[in-house]
């Protein structure tokens, strides 16, 4: 019972460190109002996407998992990716599997669709590592205001 007692609490020595390290990600969030194409051409308000971008900032020896990152917006609005980074595998020494994961930060975008409301709430949830800690998971809602010329209901 005693080893069972001292195995307990060498375990819970290290649990602080879990809870109290801060995230170091940074992430933001932008609307952009569609004005200009990928060639900067001005385009046809008719032809206007809504595009929504979130900046993701992955310190040096750090990794996002891929399967824990995530954007999403209230219903009905869908946002439809359109550009995702291409996660690499990688043995992960601290959970001793192979997983996919995004080790340089990113611009992420997504077509937004349905849009309704104004500002627009859209909360980003990711879960990272160093090369000695995983972070707890974390997210942040953000309030994009939609710019005045696409804040139109369809």
């Amino acid at each position: 019972m005693a080893f069972f007692c001292k195995l307990i609490a060498v375990a819970l020595m290290g649990f602080p460190c879990l809870v109290l390290a801060a995230d170091p990600f940074q992430v933001s969030v932008r609307m952009d109002d569609g004005r200009r194409t990928t060639d900067d051409r001005p385009e046809k308000a008719e032809n206007r996407q809504r595009m929504l971008s979130v900046q993701v900032d992955v310190p040096p020896h750090h990794k996002l998992y891929a399967d824990q990152f995530s954007v999403e917006a209230p219903a009905p609005v869908r946002l439809i990716a359109r550009f995702l980074p291409a996660p690499e595998k990688q043995a992960d020494p601290l959970i001793g599997e192979t997983k996919l994961v995004i080790t340089q930060s990113f611009k992420a975008l997504y077509a937004v669709e349905s849009l309704n409301t104004n500002p627009l709430p859209v909360t980003v949830r990711w879960q990272g590592c160093d090369e000695t800690v995983c972070f707890l998971p974390a997210a942040k809602t953000n309030t994009s205001a939609v710019p005045a010329q696409l804040n139109v209901r369809r």
